[in-house]
């Protein structure tokens, strides 16, 4: 999905996204206080898909569309091995940074669209994960 007007859509999404990523950290996100303030807490959007994946533990796990880190440190707090976070936007991944070395959370986030995450990301993957809200954003979900 190469087209100037995919192009076009992509950076529009961008913008967007760093807007809201700023937006979004001018409150409690996803709850991102208690994820600092206890060790142990994990996004209330990812505690509703956790318990589907299984021991996580020594698994390596990538997180497509991560905005900015919050359901991604869940994974590193459930013992995956490596955790890798990826979005379309560099605002958010810059918050995204921040929330995961202040929880003490050791993640790697990667800048890139999503539909270039198998060229931009190395290694496989045990889990590939993307939460059901993400979905209204991919103009080609095939």
């Amino acid at each position: 999905m190469t087209t100037a007007s995919s192009d076009q859509y992509f950076k529009d999404n961008e913008a967007n996204w760093d807007d809201r990523a700023q937006v979004h950290m001018s409150g409690d996100y996803g709850g991102v206080k208690e994820l600092l303030a206890d060790p142990q807490a994990i996004s209330m959007q990812l505690a509703q898909d956790i318990k589907r994946f299984g021991d996580l533990r020594g698994k390596d796990v990538l997180h497509l569309q991560c905005h900015v880190g919050v359901d991604t440190i869940g994974f590193a707090r459930r013992g995956a091995h490596r955790v890798v976070g990826l979005d379309l936007s560099e605002k958010s991944l810059e918050y995204a940074r921040d929330i995961a070395t202040r929880a003490q959370a050791d993640i790697e986030f990667i800048h890139a669209n999503v539909y270039d995450a198998r060229q931009d990301v190395d290694g496989e993957f045990d889990l590939v994960y993307t939460s059901l809200g993400v979905l209204c954003w991919l103009p080609d979900i095939a």
